[in-house]
């Protein structure tokens, strides 16, 4: 797994696969689709595909976000229209830019 991450503003520091998980978890109460067990189990799914795909030392934050989305958008638990979880998930990140 990896153990840097490069923020939006290019500062490079340390991987902490907890903050996807929190944000997830955050996302699905917001929205009622989910709860922390289900993000966790997301989280793990995020994970796996991520170092299927991101073939660089250190990812960015960008491209993990794209991956929680497609994830979280193509899985069972967001059987309900995932627009609204996607809209909250995505101002959480935008506003924030700490995870």
């Amino acid at each position: 797994m990896y153990s840097q991450i490069k923020k939006r503003s290019g500062q490079i520091v340390s991987f902490n696969e907890k903050k996807i998980s929190i944000a997830i978890a955050k996302a699905g109460k917001t929205t009622g689709e989910f709860d922390s067990n289900e993000a966790s189990k997301l989280t793990k799914k995020v994970l796996i595909c991520a170092e299927k795909i991101i073939k660089d030392a250190i990812p960015r934050i960008e491209q993990i976000q794209d991956i929680v989305e497609d994830i979280v958008l193509h899985s069972a638990v967001s059987g309900a229209p995932a627009h609204p979880w996607l809209a909250y998930f995505s101002s959480l990140c935008s506003a924030k830019h700490k995870w």
